[in-house]
């Protein structure tokens, strides 16, 4: 398996191994500080966060039967409220990438 150069947009790590392009995201600060990445749960939670406690519920606001333009604006604030979040908190937290389906 070899390194190879950014593979794209976002935090992660690229090897490849003959055809296969591989990446990985590390938790490190340098990390969080260029993570793009959105999680939405099986539950319908939005996180902008791996370690992000609390998501927002699009579930919610689907059954709510609400327009398509309702729920752009919810993700858009949801992007543009994204915290700078220590990425040592899921240790305090016990927060695990497992559990959370990242």
């Amino acid at each position: 398996m070899t390194k190879i150069p950014l593979f794209g947009p976002g935090p992660a790590e690229y090897y490849q191994w003959e055809d296969l392009v591989v990446g990985f995201i590390k938790t490190s600060r340098d990390n969080c500080c260029s993570c793009n990445r959105l999680r939405l749960t099986s539950t319908g939670q939005l996180k902008t966060c791996l370690y992000e406690e609390n998501g927002i519920n699009l579930r919610e606001i689907l059954r709510q039967d609400s327009s398509d333009v309702k729920l752009k604006e919810t993700i858009q604030t949801v992007l543009s409220l994204k915290p700078s979040i220590n990425h040592t908190v899921w240790e305090a937290q016990k927060i695990y990438m497992c559990s959370l389906g990242g």
